[in-house]
């Protein structure tokens, strides 16, 4: 298995799913540009390196992230950081969605659980569909 497909399968919450699941421990992750002319760094960029973070420690997703984003520190520009919690979802546990309908997430465009408020991949709050 490529190490990319064990990365899409670590999920990223912004809140604790209400799934049953087991806290592995606290992880943090940090991306930065190199000059104050480069881009800012993405979601995505310290989604990856949080996912990397989890995938060490066994967990299988990253619950109760929190992004800040600074326009400097003391050795990088346009600096993000994000902090969560590395857990296991017990899996055999979840019971299905109740509903199959899908939406797509505005902020990385994956495919989710229409009445979601939260996306399970990147961790965007979301608006109520009416």
């Amino acid at each position: 298995m490529k190490q990319s497909d064990d990365l899409s399968k670590i999920k990223i919450y912004s809140e604790a799913p209400a799934v049953p699941y087991e806290v592995i421990g606290e992880i943090q992750a940090k991306v930065h540009a190199t000059t104050a002319f480069s881009r800012e760094p993405t979601l995505e960029e310290v989604n990856l390196k949080l996912k990397e973070k989890a995938r060490k420690l066994g967990a299988n997703a990253v619950i109760n992230v929190e992004y800040r984003r600074q326009a400097m520190s003391l050795t990088a520009w346009k600096v993000l950081t994000a902090k969560g919690q590395a857990v296991i979802i017990k899996e055999e546990e979840h019971q299905p969605e109740a509903t199959l309908i899908l939406a797509i997430c505005p902020e990385c465009y994956e495919r989710i659980p229409l009445n979601s408020k939260f996306c399970p991949e990147c961790g965007a709050r979301l608006k109520r569909q009416k």
